[in-house]
């Protein structure tokens, strides 16, 4: 572990390294691809993933695709990157943009619908079971002379799935079926293998399915107003091999309905849950993991709604067997979240049973473009103590342009005012994916997973706040909480893997390749008989079990003997009281019987990660607090312990006291805080002496009112209102622009442009209108800037442009922000109302969009004036800058009495990276937390330079939602089909300075 530690960890390898979602959405091409893996490349990102998004023009899977394909795998290998397949256009996997079920439509995705009628229904195509209402509930009734005519008749009926304009009007794929799934790998993964062959496990490591389900569109399926249920032709002959009996008598306890018959109810969903999750890993999950291991690819990815146990139950069934077949398990967590435990703990189990070294995160997608390399430290941070390991930032954006600059911000790319900066956080994290990558977690305890308790209970539709409140998951994830957040790391036990690849051996219950001497039973209603009998077994072998179990657990499978389940239950029942156990309790009782814990103290949001290789140890802590702490660490053995840096690329000896059993030793960690140690499992003779490396607390610095200050970029007014006229017609629109050009795209019949609307890549061809588009936007100017004015405009070339009636020339000079946004000179402007008028012809490449006047100017109230010569400290949004993306750089006068190095703690608001020096020396730069710089200075009076760069929130929004902070953010909240006339900026800028002397 330590050598291989020791001889990457200053400068990890490209595995290590993040591998972003980048965003193919435009007509790609092959140089663009290439400069762009070169950006990559420079900000120390590993790889990426080709990921088709919303504005594709090159059409999916095609030779242009592959084209452009070809210069991204040729240009990773040169730099000895990652290039990453991804199977589908757009999300969820198994349509492929609709080329699969399009071609072969007997593919498609089927449902069940259930319709109350009431009269046996005339029309029997597609018919599975109908029931009749009785006084006891439904009751089965195979034709219409079957009982007494007449009454209520809940009546379920098959139909296929229904085309929509988000799978490019085609329907979804039927992942439960063998040979539909077959027929999407030859369509997504086949042209893969035979072009990339000798590139497979190397530059194309392998490819990434993205939330595949079978029951994609839900309730939306509905034809007739009935509740939908995910159906397959092939179900109710698989059902009955599998389960003895004929599901079809039995449908109404699925949707919730009271059932005359002699099965109870909960028996019933508990097999239909069940063989639906039996059927996607055997048919989808298998068969694609197999593929991809045949050809020396790994299968990466995650499946949907992983976070709840009833949420995962009706698209999945469960999703841990899923995660057998791929050779580096994912999930997801987009925004600015950190309480899907549930979420990581099931795929990290799966990993570390399956000694999957990898586990990948989908991440910070939707969280918006005012994310900070701050908060993704710390949410980064969240992941990887509980198993994490390989970051897929979500998202790059291979262009701004029209609508694709609103797909789920942040994007990782050049555009971002962060980007310089960028890679201080990538090195971080490919240090630490490193060090959590070598041997392999440390974790003690074992939870009984109760998804069968979920599929006991689902019947549909599903309402997700009620089974947020449902006990069994409510009791779930206070039982995650407590744990880990007590520093009790876990494993769960998937109960179908344990019966296919696990039981008792000697002293421990195993799954695969992990064997537990700790098990706790949760509250649960349903356990697999195999599961009752192995912890039956580990009791009498010495498995110390707690229950958490406040009723009896029914033991049940179906073909099981009656007889034998009572008697199992009855045993299970016994055990289970005998080592019942409070919540309150259990942490403690749990620490006790463990070999190697680990204490850390105080214990309120701190998580950590052991590692262990051999006699080696390696310790991971993060601090979730929302202040810094100053933390003590409790571990068994310690020898030889040090402190590995994960900002420098350093190991140092670090100080420990002795304890019974090994050693204790304190960190200060500030927000967002992390420390990586390593140590040996035996216990040093004597203490290592040493200090805390809490910082020395700083003296506020006393700081004039107004401070000189410069720009790296033009400053901005963002112009998002404007009116659109149709030339030769009495269209005329006022509004927003995205919302109106959205609008009169539809008024003369071209295709949606909007997120969820068809792809580009699949329009029809149709012919220009012949007419023109005037789109004119006003501003006022109080003062003009005395320097030059230009425009920001997506696709200049085909628009006139005119300002106050002149014509505005279209040759661009460079771009803003992005190479999707060229600038053009802007000449002529005046004081008082200024309109900028813009004409282009109507036809499929017309997208309205704002535009971006720039220059060295103030914005006050939306109204363009002079740019302050010096500015206040707090809130430079006030100042002028109320759109400005970019670096604003403060020259702040501090006088000191004597020269030396003295640190320099800054306090700043809206901001992703703050940089420190002295005026005409090296600047030094952070990304996250602690904010503190050493600088050198003589006595006297001297200028420090404090860069601050912000994001492109207050430029690109949310302006006009609803929410002024929204946790999700994506197109409906950066251009609302309703748009509050209004503008939200988030305060950025200086809060204080403060200095102390350390040498």
């Amino acid at each position: 572990m330590l050598k291989e530690l020791a001889a990457q960890f200053a400068d990890p390898s490209c595995q290590y390294r993040g591998a972003p979602f980048w965003s193919w959405n435009d007509k790609m091409e092959g140089q663009e691809v290439r400069r762009q893996i070169r950006d990559f490349h420079a900000a120390g990102i590993g790889g990426f993933f080709m990921h088709s998004r919303g504005g594709l023009e090159t059409p999916f899977l095609s030779e242009e695709w592959f084209e452009a394909c070809d210069a991204a795998i040729d240009e990773a290998r040169k730099l000895g990157m990652l290039a990453w397949a991804y199977d589908e256009d757009r999300w969820p996997s198994g349509a492929a943009g609709g080329i699969s079920t399009g071609r072969y439509p007997e593919t498609a995705a089927r449902v069940l619908e259930a319709v109350r009628e009431d009269a046996w229904p005339a029309l029997q195509a597609g018919v599975v079971a109908c029931f009749r209402q009785g006084k006891k509930g439904w009751v089965y009734r195979k034709n219409a002379s079957d009982g007494t005519s007449g009454g209520k008749y809940l009546v379920f009926h098959e139909h296929a799935s229904k085309s929509s304009d988000w799978y490019n009007g085609r329907p979804p794929l039927d992942v439960l079926d063998k040979d539909a799934v077959r027929r999407f790998i030859e369509i997504a993964y086949k042209p893969y293998v035979d072009r990339y062959r000798a590139d497979l496990g190397k530059a194309m490591p392998g490819v990434f399915t993205d939330e595949p389900n079978f029951f994609c569109g839900g309730q939306g399926q509905a034809e007739a107003g009935g509740i939908v249920l995910p159906w397959t032709p092939t179900l109710l002959k698989r059902f009955h091999k599998r389960r003895g009996y004929d599901l079809a008598e039995y449908l109404p306890a699925l949707v919730g309905e009271k059932l005359d018959a002699d099965r109870p109810a909960d028996e019933i969903r508990h097999d239909y849950w069940m063989t639906m999750g039996e059927m996607f890993v055997e048919n989808f999950s298998a068969q694609i993991g197999k593929y991809c291991g045949k050809h020396g690819m790994a299968l990466t990815g995650h499946y949907l709604w992983e976070e709840t146990l009833q949420g995962q139950v009706h698209v999945n069934g469960a999703v841990m067997p899923h995660y057998v077949h791929e050779q580096m398990p994912g999930v997801d967590i987009l925004c600015r979240r950190t309480t899907e435990l549930l979420t990581v703990k099931q795929t990290a189990s799966v990993a570390h049973q399956w000694g999957r070294n990898r586990l990948i995160s989908e991440l910070y997608g939707a969280s918006g473009w005012d994310l900070s390399l701050q908060d993704q430290k710390w949410i980064g941070d969240w992941q990887y103590a509980l198993g994490v390991n390989y970051r897929c930032q979500h998202l790059s954006l291979y262009s701004l342009r029209g609508e694709r600059k609103r797909d789920y911000p942040p994007s990782h790319m050049p555009h971002q005012p962060w980007w310089p900066q960028y890679r201080l956080i990538e090195d971080y994290f490919a240090r630490l994916s490193l060090a959590l990558s070598i041997g392999e977690p440390v974790r003690e305890v074992a939870v009984i997973h109760p998804v069968r308790s979920a599929w006991a209970a689902l019947s549909l539709p599903h309402d997700g706040k009620k089974a947020a409140e449902w006990p069994v998951e409510a009791k779930l994830q206070e039982l995650l909480s407590d744990l880990l957040y007590a520093q009790i790391d876990l494993d769960f036990i998937d109960e179908t893997l344990l019966e296919q690849h696990g039981g008792v051996r000697k002293d421990e219950l195993y799954v695969n390749q992990v064997g537990y001497k700790i098990v706790v039973v949760p509250e649960m209603t349903h356990m697999a008989p195999a599961t009752a009998e192995a912890l039956l077994q580990a009791a009498r072998q010495g498995v110390t079990i707690f229950s958490l179990a406040s009723k009896p657990v029914k033991v049940y499978q179906a073909g099981v003997a009656a007889k034998t389940l009572q008697g199992l239950e009855k045993r299970l029942d016994t055990l289970l009281k005998a080592k019942k156990v409070s919540l309150a309790l259990l942490s403690a009782r749990l620490r006790k019987a463990m070999a190697e814990p680990v204490t850390v103290a105080p214990a309120t949001r701190l998580l950590y990660q052991l590692r262990a290789d051999g006699d080696q140890r390696l310790l991971f802590v993060t601090n979730q607090q929302e202040q810094p702490a100053e933390i003590t660490v409790e571990v068994k053995g310690g020898q030889d312990l040090q402190l590995w840096c994960t900002e420098t690329g350093e190991p140092r000896p670090w100080p420990y006291e002795l304890t019974k059993d090994g050693v204790r030793f304190s960190v200060w960690l500030a927000v967002a805080g992390s420390a990586v140690f390593s140590y040996l499992s035996a216990k040093p003779a004597e203490a290592r002496p040493g200090g805390m490396s809490e910082p020395k607390p700083a003296a506020i610095v006393a700081l004039p009112d107004k401070v000189a200050f410069r720009l790296d970029r033009p400053n901005a007014l963002y112009l998002d209102r404007a009116l659109l006229a149709v030339e030769g017609t009495n269209v005329a629109l006022e509004g927003f622009v995205p919302q109106i050009g959205r609008q009169v795209r539809a008024i003369f019949g071209y295709p949606d442009t909007s997120y969820s609307a068809k792809q580009p890549w699949v329009w029809d061809r149709k012919h220009p209108s012949g007419k023109q588009v005037v789109l004119t936007y006003s501003f006022d100017v109080e003062e003009v800037p005395t320097g030059p004015v230009s425009l920001g405009v997506e696709q200049p070339r085909r628009k006139k442009i005119s300002l106050n009636g002149q014509p505005v020339t279209a040759q661009p000079e460079g771009f803003y922000l992005d190479p999707s946004i060229p600038v053009v000179a802007l000449l002529g402007l005046k004081a008082g109302r200024n309109t900028i008028e813009i004409r282009e012809d109507l036809d499929l490449a017309f997208e309205a969009e704002a535009i971006y006047l720039l220059g060295v100017f103030g914005v006050t109230d939306r109204k363009v004036g002079r740019l302050p010569e010096a500015m206040s400290l707090c809130d430079w949004t006030k100042q002028g800058l109320p759109y400005f993306a970019g670096r604003v750089t403060l020259l702040v006068p501090v006088t000191v009495e004597s020269a030396g190095t003295y640190e320099v703690e800054v306090s700043a608001q809206g901001v992703a990276t703050i940089g420190v020096g002295v005026e005409g020396q090296p600047m030094t730069h952070r990304a996250f937390g602690p904010w503190r710089f050493q600088v050198n200075l003589p006595a006297g009076r001297n200028t420090l330079v404090v860069e601050m760069g912000n994001s492109l929130r207050n430029l690109m929004g949310p302006h006009h939602f609803s929410d002024e902070r929204p946790m999700w953010v994506g197109p409906s909240e950066l251009a609302p089909d309703s748009p509050l006339d209004r503008y939200v900026h988030v305060p950025s800028g200086l809060l204080e300075l403060g200095m102390v002397k350390i040498g």
